[in-house]
């Protein structure tokens, strides 16, 4: 920290700021100390972003990048006029898409959903990511594709070689990859045409991540 002060710092930028909250989905204890690091590098501007943060988070990442805590509530009140200028501003930008397409399916049992998903695979065109929630069904959906004639490659945190998988899907070589949540950061590919949530999120928040 003393290091990047003194080469100076304009900006102080934290990434995946839902991390802070204890009502969010990804809550990281060390996050609860960014405000002291940011004091400690000469309280640069700063600027949160996440993808995932409903009303109540959104409150809490606002309390820890403007130094204020709802734990201390009578101390907050008491706070200086200055100190509350300094409150963030916050920018929400609209999650609608209109190039995306959401829906639901309902099926009786997991053997009738794999026969969907076989055929859906098969109608659709272009690349698709398949997520399930555990490494034995990333394997045993991948071999399943394969076996209808679909290029498709299993990925989670088990395998040695993910970095592969990942190379092959971006360049065409595997259509369709059957992944646990490791799967997906990073990846900008323009002929993706279906991201399906074989095992439904725990949470809206989980999914929207």
């Amino acid at each position: 920290l003393r290091s990047l002060r003194n080469a100076g710092l304009a900006l102080f930028v934290v990434d995946e700021a839902h991390c802070v909250s204890l009502w969010g989905h990804d809550f990281r204890p060390d996050y609860l100390f960014i405000q002291e690091a940011r004091h400690e590098l000469g309280d640069p501007p700063a600027l949160a972003m996440t993808a995932t943060a409903p009303p109540r988070v959104r409150d809490e990442i606002i309390d820890y990048i403007s130094g204020t805590s709802r734990s201390n509530q009578g101390k907050e009140i008491e706070a200086s006029k200055e100190l509350n200028l300094q409150r963030p501003r916050v920018m929400a930008l609209d999650i609608f898409r209109n190039n995306l397409h959401l829906s639901a399916l309902h099926f009786h049992n997991e053997e009738e959903k794999l026969v969907a998903l076989l055929q859906f695979v098969k109608q659709t065109e272009g690349s698709g990511i398949i997520y399930v929630n555990s490494r034995h069904k990333a394997e045993s959906l991948a071999f399943s594709l394969r076996e209808e004639g679909v290029a498709a490659e299993a990925y989670h945190a088990g395998l040695e070689q993910r970095g592969g998988v990942q190379d092959r899907f971006m360049s065409d070589k595997t259509r369709v990859v059957v992944a646990t949540i490791a799967f997906g950061m990073g990846i900008d590919k323009s002929d993706i045409r279906f991201i399906v949530h074989f095992h439904p999120s725990r949470s809206l928040a989980a999914y929207y991540q």
